[in-house]
């Protein structure tokens, strides 16, 4: 079974406010905030964030095309650092744009990030809406597209040189 690559963490984080409000009995109760669109309590705040989640070796042995590819347009850094997929969408896109790029790796590049880009972000949508059943499997979904643009990019430059 393939572990998950993005986890969803719902954390309770401390969170002070010192204003209060009245009640409609007279007594008087913590003030809440908005913040991210969901109200918070005085004392309590829900966190809903996206964190990596890779197998043994990271994402470089998971996905050695995507490596590759990063690694040839110099973007090293993104593959030591601990990036989601979901994250990672956006340097995609600008590498595809960039007019130093490889065309072989371009080719690639525009055939999936249309899926990928789109993908990414209905999950965005269901982020911000908190409809966690539907960012779960748009989150699966999203890992099957990064397969198999995997999988292209290693066939399309077997090298994984451009």
């Amino acid at each position: 079974m393939t572990a998950h690559l993005e986890e969803i963490s719902v954390r309770i984080l401390i969170w002070q406010a010192t204003a209060r409000r009245v009640r409609p009995s007279g007594r008087t109760m913590p003030k809440t905030s908005i913040m991210g669109g969901v109200t918070v309590s005085r004392t309590m705040h829900i966190e809903i964030r996206l964190i990596p989640v890779y197998d043994q070796g990271g994402f470089a042995k998971q996905y050695p095309g995507c490596s590759a590819l990063l690694r040839d347009v110099g973007k090293k850094r993104l593959i030591d650092e601990p990036l989601t997929l979901y994250h990672l969408v956006d340097e995609l896109a600008r590498t595809a744009r960039d007019p130093n790029v490889s065309p072989l790796w371009k080719k690639v590049l525009d055939k999936h990030l249309p899926q990928v880009v789109g993908c990414r972000d209905k999950a965005r949508e269901a982020l911000l809406a908190r409809e966690l059943r539907d960012l779960d499997h748009l989150l699966y979904r999203l890992e099957d597209l990064f397969q198999e643009l995997d999988k292209d990019l290693l066939w399309e430059v077997p090298t994984a040189k451009a």
